[in-house]
């Protein structure tokens, strides 16, 4: 019965750490976009990530929007990963990074426009998706990975 009772105190303490990556995860992304945009080649759409945060919390439903979309995006990989760490008791905190780039990146992928044109600014944009995961994968670490482990 304690074993149960350590599990469910796992899997609750995952999901609120998962919440909490994906919010920090998206501070992160706008701040990228924000230093992205003061170099001199830089898209027209990175000024528009830079200030989507002043949009959400001008329109509070389109910041839930975002978080939502985040979590429809990124829940399955996420999950997989979060599995792996319990799992196997992974407790590094550069393979939560790791793991949070990659998540970050797939997420990229899955909504990303698929055009030869626009390669390298895709490139730039999974680096920036990666970075921000990451972070969000160091705060994931934070609160639930740094003792990580279905067992005692």
């Amino acid at each position: 019965m304690a074993l149960l009772g350590h599990v469910l105190k796992r899997l609750v303490l995952a999901i609120i750490a998962y919440l909490v990556a994906m919010v920090v995860a998206l501070i992160a992304l706008a701040l990228i976009y924000a230093a992205a945009t003061s170099l001199a080649a830089s898209p027209d759409h990175f000024t528009f990530m830079a200030v989507s945060p002043y949009i959400a919390l001008a329109a509070p439903s389109l910041g839930l929007f975002a978080l939502v979309l985040t979590i429809v995006l990124t829940c399955l990989q996420a999950a997989v990963t979060g599995l792996l760490s319990e799992i196997f008791a992974l407790r590094n905190i550069w393979i939560h990074a790791l793991f949070g780039a990659i998540v970050a990146a797939s997420a990229y992928v899955l909504i990303a426009p698929v055009a030869d044109a626009f390669l390298v600014v895709v490139a730039t944009e999974i680096a920036f998706f990666a970075a921000a995961g990451a972070v969000g994968g160091l705060f994931y670490w934070l609160i639930a990975g740094h003792a990580a482990g279905f067992r005692r």
